[in-house]
């Protein structure tokens, strides 16, 4: 492993978003979907991205459930970009882009279909999904939209399987509902695995994070601010340029995580590892009762610290380890303390425990 393990950040984002009331426009949001040309599950079209035409647009009849997998393949690697859309509104509902199997230009291993009707399946280049620009030349491709095959994943469940030159992918949908905090490890000896939300367009792909002893992969826990559909995948990136390979096992478990407790005049030890780059505590409050959360860090490791309400949502929190001093409660019930490192990149030798005192007047 590198000095500094860097890790995705965009569920902490996403939290400190939330606090701030906030919205963000989007790349996206320029996008423009021209007359598509129907596509059927199992065909593969070609089409030529150019500067009249920076975005090639197809259509598709699904019914509500649907899983498919659709992926380009570009020789320049211009294409990288597969992006549903709904034609009634014009929305963007998910994209895709790269492949972490380094098997083609851009991949997406799943989506699911919310409802019946006629979709968009569109192909474009980073210049203009991001700035509606056209690429700089001429890119042909091959768009190929198939059948998707996964596998349903409850908390408590591990799966053991194995990746191999015949099976380069495995791939896994859990539905977790607001308040939850899913984490996820898989042990192996040289797979990889990806986590992405199935109904979030924005929602950054998470790659977890290993540690320098093992080979396993950790998807630190994440506490949920809403509803959620996931797709975890497990594959090898390097099978794509092996002729002969053995199988690698794997194990994939998936747990819902339960916060420590704290109770008033309380001091609780707080791990921050790889394993688990966000962690938590929880106590029960009641409306009106005013907190005081202080953390102390053995070293000068930057921290940040969200107080989420008995309804899931946050509502208070502290930045460059700070402490949230004297909030006062919303309402009766538990309250969930999440902590995390502040810094992107990070020498895993920097995490350490904190210690977390609560005061409740």
């Amino acid at each position: 492993m590198q000095a500094k393990t860097q890790f995705s950040i965009l569920v902490l984002v996403a939290l400190l978003l939330s606090l701030a009331g906030s919205l963000t426009a989007h790349a996206q949001d320029g996008i423009e979907f021209p007359e598509g040309t129907p596509i059927t599950l199992g065909e593969t079209v070609q089409g030529e991205l150019t500067a009249d035409a920076p975005i090639v647009n197809y259509t598709f009849e699904a019914k509500k459930g649907d899983a498919i997998t659709a992926y380009t393949d570009d020789d320049t690697y211009t294409a990288i970009y597969v992006v549903i859309g709904d034609p009634r509104t014009e929305d963007v509902l998910f994209y895709s882009s790269f492949d972490p199997t380094n098997e083609h230009a851009a991949y997406m291993p799943l989506y699911l279909f919310p409802d019946d009707g006629t979709y968009n399946i569109a192909v474009t280049c980073s210049d203009y999904f991001y700035l509606q620009e056209t690429p700089d030349e001429n890119a042909p491709f091959s768009l190929t939209v198939e059948a998707a095959e996964y596998e349903t994943l409850a908390y408590g469940d591990a799966f053991e399987g194995e990746i191999s030159l015949d099976n380069t992918s495995d791939i896994f949908i859990f539905e977790g509902q607001m308040a939850d905090i899913p984490y996820i490890t898989l042990e192996t000896d040289g797979n990889q695995m990806m986590l992405d939300s199935l109904t979030q367009a924005d929602f950054s792909e998470n790659e977890g994070n290993r540690t320098s002893e093992t080979k396993n992969y950790y998807i630190s826990p994440f506490y949920m601010v809403d509803p959620d559909t996931f797709m975890v995948m497990v594959f090898n990136n390097e099978l794509a340029y092996a002729s002969e390979a053995e199988p690698i096992a794997y194990t994939l478990k998936i747990d819902n995580y339960d916060p420590q407790p704290i109770a008033s005049g309380e001091t609780v030890e707080v791990e921050l590892s790889v394993e688990m780059l966000l962690n938590y505590l929880k106590f029960e409050g009641k409306a009106g009762e005013v907190v005081t959360i202080t953390i102390e860090a053995p070293n000068e490791m930057n921290f940040t610290t969200i107080l989420f309400d008995v309804n899931g949502e946050p509502f208070a929190g502290a930045e460059n380890s700070g402490a949230i001093e004297t909030i006062k409660l919303p309402g009766d019930g538990t309250y969930i303390i999440g902590l995390f490192p502040a810094d992107y990149s990070i020498d895993p030798s920097d995490l350490d425990t904190l210690s977390v005192t609560l005061t409740v007047e």
